[in-house]
């Protein structure tokens, strides 16, 4: 799951000739896919959940993103792009206050 998000993150900046705004990702990105994994682990991303689960809010936003994409909707794009990369922030934390020892 965390490669396919991550994959899709490069395809999209490929695509609008934005590879230098990922490469700063890049440069993380083991952070990242540990991160991601943590976070799909620690919340039971179960994709036969009944509820909206994390895993389903991602592919969510990715289909969010698509749409945006395929409109030329680059404002909103780049709004639900920023608003995903600050959860990434807060889910850190978040995952940072259970899991003292795995960011020390």
């Amino acid at each position: 799951m965390v490669m396919l998000e991550w994959g899709f993150y490069n395809s999209l900046a490929k695509e609008c000739n934005r590879e230098y705004a990922y490469s700063y990702l890049d440069k993380i990105d083991c952070d990242m896919y540990r991160l991601s994994s943590l976070k799909y682990s620690t919340y039971n991303y179960n994709v036969y959940n009944s509820s909206l689960n994390a895993w389903e809010n991602t592919m969510v936003e990715v289909r969010l993103m698509a749409e945006q994409l395929k409109g030329c909707q680059f404002e909103l794009l780049t709004m639900i792009c920023s608003n995903r990369y600050n959860g990434f922030l807060v889910t850190m934390d978040t995952l940072e206050s259970i899991y003292g020892d795995y960011f020390g």
